[in-house]
């Protein structure tokens, strides 16, 4: 009897760390698929790859500018271009790569969604719109040093933060010689980065809609 009733017992608790451990799986899944990723491509063929998969055959446009970012020495460049067959169906990739040719940053986007409400609009002010926030995409307004203001906190920058970020974004708020650079990201999302001099590319330092 006392036999069966270890051996229940002993069942009883793999059975309960079992779940523990699954319990804690999942929330960890939870966390990674609510922080709001700064500068990393998509997974090969998940969903927001798909969404913005670009065929950069058919280039459409090209604006590019040099601007202090990550050196106070070699200006890098910041590049946006736009593919497809038509403004209104295009894709853009935005890059900004050092003096070396680097990639520091990368960001894909639909063009379309950078427009409040498209349908409300005709064919020419949607094109008149789009064509207009891309020529003033790298004013010099969209360029800010410091980085990150003495009031600004970490958890008040971002949405949804990570706290792994933390470390390397209170790096480039003491660094007041570091640029930030803000882009939009659909109709009202504005994405700030900075250059990380630990992770030797940008990162997301902000995020306002």
């Amino acid at each position: 009897m006392k036999n069966t009733i270890a051996s229940f017992i002993l069942l009883f608790a793999l059975a309960s760390c079992g779940d523990s451990k699954q319990h804690a799986q999942k929330i960890d899944t939870i966390k990674t698929d609510a922080v709001v990723s700064s500068n990393v491509p998509p997974e090969p063929g998940s969903e927001d790859d798909i969404a913005t998969r670009i065929d950069t055959t058919k280039l459409l446009k090209e604006y590019s500018a040099k601007h202090i970012f990550s050196n106070l020495t070699d200006k890098d460049v910041f590049t946006l271009r736009v593919y497809g067959d038509s403004l209104l169906t295009s894709k853009g990739l935005l890059e900004v790569k050092n003096s070396k040719g680097d990639l520091l940053y990368q960001y894909r986007f639909t063009t379309i969604d950078l427009l409040i409400d498209p349908d409300s609009i005709s064919a020419s002010e949607q094109t008149t719109q789009i064509n207009g926030i891309f020529k003033h995409y790298f004013d010099e307004d969209n360029f800010e040093s410091p980085a990150i203001s003495d009031k600004q906190t970490f958890e008040d920058a971002f949405p949804n933060f990570n706290e792994a970020d933390r470390a390397d974004w209170l790096k480039v708020k003491a660094d007041k010689q570091a640029v930030v650079f803000r882009h939009r990201e659909g109709y009202e999302g504005l994405i700030g980065i900075a250059y990380s001099k630990v992770r030797k590319k940008a990162m997301m330092v902000s995020y306002s809609d």
